[in-house]
């Protein structure tokens, strides 16, 4: 059971502690009624909820296939996560995010882009972007774990008080 029990847990930590670093749905929505109707508008263009789930499942069905006790046991697991965290619970979020950080003309300039072929390409490629993004930035942290381990350590006065270098860019 614990061989099931840790690795499932370290499938759930991404996505828990996020929802606990998330801030709160906060105050009413000042956003007008054109921008709350562009931000409705841009979801559609986007195809928001299909492609959330799209991504929800590329960033955890390769993790589950790698537990052969998880992997017969995908489908359930898929399904019970998006009852989790549900569309439409996100959907007022998204719209919110979208009506703080953008104008009206932008949201509706974005929805006509989603609605040429590019835009339509990058739909329905961004949840394999976000996978394949998530994977680099994992392969570069887990390479440097060690020396950031060593680094915690010396915060904790439990090690060499250096910081290490920082990365060199190229």
């Amino acid at each position: 059971m614990k061989r099931i029990l840790l690795p499932l847990l370290l499938l759930a930590a991404p996505a828990a502690m996020q929802a606990q670093t998330a801030p709160a749905a906060g105050p009413p929505s000042t956003a007008t009624a054109g921008q709350m109707a562009a931000a409705e508008d841009l979801l559609v263009a986007m195809n928001a909820e299909d492609t959330y789930y799209k991504s929800l499942d590329a960033g955890m069905m390769p993790r589950i296939a790698t537990l052969p006790a998880l992997a017969a046991h995908s489908d359930s697991i898929r399904a019970y996560v998006h009852r989790m965290v549900p569309w439409g619970e996100l959907k007022p979020d998204f719209l919110r995010m979208y009506t703080e950080m953008f104008t009206e003309a932008e949201l509706r300039q974005l929805a006509a882009f989603y609605r040429t072929p590019v835009g339509g390409k990058m739909i329905r490629l961004t949840p394999q972007m976000a996978t394949r993004s998530m994977s680099l930035s994992e392969q570069r942290l887990s390479a440097r774990m060690p020396e950031f381990m060593d680094y915690i350590r010396s915060l904790m006065g439990e090690g060499p008080a250096s910081p290490p270098a920082p990365p060199t860019k190229p």
